[in-house]
């Protein structure tokens, strides 16, 4: 995820979508429509937020943070100082630790004596 620029998450519904807190690990920032839980992860009134079905308004807000890394790469920080500082935070904490370990573990040698 920390290869992106930005993460566009177009969902027409949504409950508390895992790909805002992979993003906010990666401090990569969202580009999302106003539904479900999404608006509580990434704050109500953020301009990075469009109203359901304007594809317009989404475009408009990706193409300035595209146009803008510096604006990108401090909405991605805000994105992961926000989360972790909350109850989603914590997945996002957890998550990290759980990669990491797999991580740990795909690079660790394999024993057997192969």
């Amino acid at each position: 995820v920390r290869a992106f620029d930005v993460v566009l998450l177009s969902s027409r519904t949504e409950g508390t979508p895992m790909t805002v807190l992979e993003a906010a690990l990666g401090r990569v920032p969202v580009v999302a429509t106003a539904v479900g839980g999404v608006p509580d992860l990434i704050g109500a009134a953020s301009p990075l937020l469009a109203p359901h079905g304007d594809a317009a308004a989404l475009g408009r807000v990706l193409a300035a943070l595209t146009g803008d890394p510096a604006a990108a790469a401090r909405e991605g920080a805000a994105l992961e100082a926000r989360l972790r500082g909350t109850a989603d935070g914590d997945w996002v904490s957890r998550y990290d630790r759980l990669y990491l370990a797999a991580a740990s573990a795909h690079d660790a040698p394999a024993s057997g004596g192969r």
